[in-house]
């Protein structure tokens, strides 16, 4: 199987382990379903390029083998139970195009994005995201969309002037 989605479903249980055993799983998303359970299961899968997981009853932290998966494109989880921090790992891969974190218990501070060449949008509002911008957010020439609402940020903004994609900036509240 390389992709595996569940939407909108009246699925309940725990994320089963032997989801970790699918070498080939490319495509991971669920969504509006009853599933619980934490990510480590998903710390092998490496061939792993889309993660979406909201709307769902999942808890615990992101592993920080995720950010291992050279290949990852995006991760979407809102709407979750996830709690502890960002791991620094994810902030370093290169591929990753989308990242969105919001409506979760997520905390810490912000990773520097220095190394994520292509990301264009980062949403991580209504998060208990604390500290500073990254001034390397100023890098990130292709991001298009930056959603850090509701968090408890500080410190200046960065100059985003190199950052000519960038269509959306919400900061509001913050």
């Amino acid at each position: 199987i390389a992709s595996l989605y569940l939407y909108d479903t009246l699925f309940s249980g725990t994320l089963p382990a032997s989801i970790g055993r699918m070498e080939n799983l490319t495509e991971l998303s669920f969504y509006n379903t009853r599933i619980s359970g934490n990510l480590t299961q998903i710390r092998h899968l490496q061939k792993l390029k889309l993660l979406m997981f909201y709307g769902t009853m999942i808890d615990g932290t992101l592993p920080e083998a995720l950010g291992s998966n050279a290949d990852l494109l995006t991760v979407l989880g809102y709407g979750t139970a996830l709690s502890g921090t960002i791991p620094d790992s994810l902030f370093k891969l290169q591929k990753l195009q989308s990242i969105g974190l919001q409506q979760t218990q997520l905390s810490g501070t912000l990773p520097d994005p220095s190394g994520m060449k292509m990301l264009a949008e980062l949403s991580l509002f209504d998060t208990h995201i604390t500290g500073t911008l990254p001034t390397a957010l100023g890098q990130l020439l292709q991001l298009k969309h930056l959603y850090l609402h509701n968090i408890q940020l500080s410190g200046a903004v960065p100059d985003l002037s190199n950052c000519t994609q960038l269509d959306t900036l919400s900061l509001t509240n913050t």
